[in-house]
């Protein structure tokens, strides 16, 4: 939101006029008479541009008309504080002559916390303002920003607080707590008072996407979707709301939905890594694998192979090439995501190889490689339910059933019965109708999911609950 702010000012008349003005002077090569504050604000607008030469050409014009004021001084140490030159930074700021002047006050504030010491820099705003009388308000906004430009978020809600109860009707008390909510992932939070501003704002497309954001974060696609939707009713084209909703209906499975959108989005940015990726990803859910083959490779050119993406890159990679049968490019991804990554994705990794292997027809070798996979596993469970479903996807159905029987009883003290989930689909599988029947009646609605998953195919229509119903009819020709 404040980010938002900063922009809007140099969007407005006013300041256009003073850019109008100087660039015109500079130009026509005459003199430029201005104060020092627009022309640091001049300054500051090329910076965000990234136009620093013509920044520092407004700096050296408003000192030389200028010499004491503060604001171009302080321009000048935070460009080298930015630049990690912090004690060049402090040598500016010390020899700045009013060294009362607030901006100076931050200035400092922001050094300490260059230097890692948020602490001291909270205790110094708290003393410094005990001194002010004037919008003292003001003061507390800036306090709240400056830990919330760090990233700051537990001493940024701090100052919010002590904003609101002593200025309750300040106007940006509220836009300040949702960067604090957001910052924190407290969107439960923040939800509300998007609706608030919104409400007072209704045409606004940052609070519509900020909105959107926070329910995508909190799992509810379908209000994220309809607030993306009112952003594109405002500006068709508008490319955040566009990847949130994409981004939401991914979640939701919609894939064809979804891919359509990244279609639309790679004709206006056909370098864009992320978009080639979630493009391939729709492809491979869709079964489309020559083109997500394709996609994923586009993904991995324009991103240089330095994607942030870049192990989910190869992680598609690795699964599309598989089931293509083309087990030397799937092993080759493997190695790529072994490379870019450290020990996180080390046990995806083996999991991959493993399958990858079996399907092959390297069956002891992939047995090798799945057994690291769970000697190096943080989550020993979780990966041996993917061992579980490889073996289950490649009808190693005795494996499979061996594995998640040994879970049943390893973990039977735990509430989750997803073993029973699966073992139910394996007995099925098996044709074993009676222990299909008894695994499936044991299952509680903490693997509906699941069930969902396996069964949706074979009961369409069913709710997960009713499956044993439906089950023990079609076997037994009643229900039970």
């Amino acid at each position: 939101m404040r980010e938002e702010e900063d922009y809007s000012y140099f969007e407005n008349r006013e300041f256009q006029k003073i850019l109008y003005q100087y660039e015109d002077a500079v130009s026509h090569e005459q003199s430029v008479y201005m104060d020092a504050d627009d022309l640091t604000d001049i300054a500051e607008y090329y910076m965000m541009n990234g136009r620093p030469t013509d920044a520092m050409e407004a700096i050296r014009i408003a000192l030389a008309l200028h010499p004491d004021s503060v604001d171009p001084q302080v321009f000048l140490a935070r460009q080298a504080m930015f630049e990690g030159k912090l004690k060049k930074a402090t040598r500016i700021c010390n020899a700045i002559p009013n060294q009362e002047d607030r901006e100076v006050t931050f200035l400092k504030a922001e050094l300490l916390m260059r230097k890692k010491d948020d602490h001291a820099a909270h205790k110094f705003l708290l003393k410094e303002a005990e001194k002010v009388t004037d919008e003292k308000d003001m003061f507390y906004y800036d306090c709240t920003g400056i830990f919330i430009d760090y990233s700051q978020w537990e001493t940024a809600e701090l100052w919010a607080n002590r904003l609101q109860q002593e200025f309750p009707n300040y106007q940006k008390i509220k836009p300040l707590l949702v960067d604090i909510y957001m910052g924190k992932e407290e969107f439960g939070k923040a939800i509300p008072l998007l609706g608030e501003l919104i409400d007072d704002d209704p045409f606004n497309v940052n609070l519509w996407n900020t909105q959107a954001h926070a329910y995508e974060m909190i799992g509810d696609h379908y209000q994220a979707i309809e607030c993306c939707e009112y952003v594109l009713a405002i500006e068709t084209n508008n490319e955040k709301a566009l990847c949130t909703k994409a981004n939401s209906l991914v979640q939701m499975e919609q894939f064809d939905r979804a891919d359509a959108i990244f279609v639309k989005l790679l004709q206006n940015s056909p370098d864009n890594d992320v978009f080639h990726y979630m493009h391939g990803v729709c492809l491979f859910h869709t079964q489309r694998l020559e083109e997500a083959a394709h996609a994923l490779e586009m993904a991995n050119e324009t991103g240089g192979g330095m994607s942030a993406y870049q192990p989910f890159i190869y992680i598609y990679q690795a699964m599309t090439e598989c089931q293509l049968q083309h087990y030397d490019r799937a092993l080759e991804a493997v190695r790529g995501l072994r490379q870019c990554t450290d020990d996180e994705h080390f046990v995806e990794a083996s999991l991959l190889e493993g399958q990858i292997l079996m399907e092959s027809g390297q069956a002891e070798d992939a047995m090798l490689t799945l057994k690291d996979a769970m000697k190096y596993s943080p989550d020993r469970r979780a990966t041996l339910t993917r061992i579980g479903i490889i073996f289950m996807q490649m009808e190693a159905l005795d494996l499979a059933e061996d594995i998640f029987s040994g879970m049943k009883k390893m973990y039977s003290d735990e509430k989750s019965d997803e073993s029973n989930a699966y073992l139910a689909y394996i007995h099925m599988m098996q044709h074993k109708d009676e222990l299909f029947l008894s695994e499936l009646k044991e299952c509680t609605e903490s693997c509906y999911p699941i069930l969902k998953h396996l069964f949706s195919e074979f009961y369409p229509g069913v709710q997960p609950s009713e499956y044993y119903l439906y089950a023990y009819k079609r076997i037994h020709g009643i229900f039970p």
